[in-house]
């Protein structure tokens, strides 16, 4: 499961079926790569046009979408924006990249013949 697919409940919790449906129009808007159209969105989430239109109406009211009047497509709107800021601020870049620079160190040294013995890591970059 990568991190832009759904997390299935696992026991009995319940949540809000609305909820997750409005999610799948939203994954649907996102997959799209560009402002879709009604019946491109209906389509990839897999509902009919008048029932994704509603959705839609909701999730312009909460600014996670917006529709060009002209071309009567939908992207994402600002508060989209903020959630992406707000969760991309949340993210330790430091943390997340360590392990794969502490690999990328330890092949470069042991591919160049590092000839000054073992190399060390100090305790704080350690995986």
């Amino acid at each position: 499961m990568n991190a832009s697919e759904p997390k299935r409940a696992t026991g009995k919790q319940q949540g809000i079926q609305s909820i997750e449906i409005g999610g799948s129009v939203l994954r649907a808007l996102v997959s799209s790569g560009r402002p879709a159209m009604l019946k491109d969105i209906a389509l990839m989430s897999g509902m009919p046009p008048a029932k994704a239109h509603r959705y839609l109406v909701s999730l312009q009211r909460m600014g996670l979408v917006s529709q060009d009047l002209e071309s009567a497509r939908y992207h994402l709107g600002p508060f989209a924006l903020t959630l992406g800021l707000s969760a991309l601020a949340s993210l330790d870049p430091i943390r997340l990249a360590n392990p794969i620079l502490m690999n990328s160190v330890m092949k470069s040294a042991w591919a160049s013949g590092w000839p000054y013995g073992e190399v060390v890591v100090p305790p704080s970059c350690a995986m």
